[in-house]
């Protein structure tokens, strides 16, 4: 039985979740897109959850959680909650940085410290910006994901496939 299900059979809500877990930047979304698998849970949240249903986090994920080895320990809350979830609830680049850095919108400094904080959480987190113009966002289905995977392998493997005439003469001459 999943998290999910053991809430709504002991009649635990969203709200009744945030109350306990007392963070004004975990919003009702923002739990709603943990619960969903698009966002990872912060550590002190899943205990919370796992206290408040009764149950050891081993039942769920075995030692890691215990060992301190698992979970988000310090989201960027501010960008996640700006983050829509789902290609409809996209935001731009420059709405992103404009509501990050105010007044810095069209700024490139602010543009990069705001892409640089996308990729820190993207080491927890499916956010996507799929080169369209439409702007970034948290993943919603796995298609998604896909196809986000995809796109990004090809481009790690072009740079790759760029580096290879370089690494060649720099081996050459010995320095790597």
């Amino acid at each position: 039985m999943n998290l999910k299900e053991q809430l709504r059979e002991k009649g635990i809500t969203y709200n009744d979740i945030l109350k306990v877990y007392g963070d004004p930047k975990m919003t009702k979304p923002l739990l709603t897109a943990c619960f969903n698998g698009t966002v990872g849970f912060p550590k002190k949240l899943y205990r919370i959850i796992l206290r408040m249903l009764g149950v050891s986090a081993r039942d769920f994920i075995g030692d890691d959680i215990e060992s301190g080895e698992s979970g988000v320990i310090t989201p960027d809350y501010e960008l996640l909650n700006l983050l829509g979830v789902g290609k409809k609830n996209a935001v731009s680049r420059y709405d992103l940085t404009e509501r990050l850095y105010p007044g810095h919108g069209h700024s490139k400094e602010y543009d990069r410290k705001m892409r640089r904080r996308v990729e820190q959480l993207r080491r927890d987190y499916v956010i996507i910006n799929e080169q369209d113009g439409g702007g970034y966002y948290i993943a919603d289905d796995l298609d998604r994901i896909d196809k986000f995977y995809h796109q990004e392998f090809s481009r790690a493997m072009s740079i790759l496939f760029r580096l290879k005439t370089p690494r060649k003469i720099l081996r050459k001459a010995g320095m790597l």
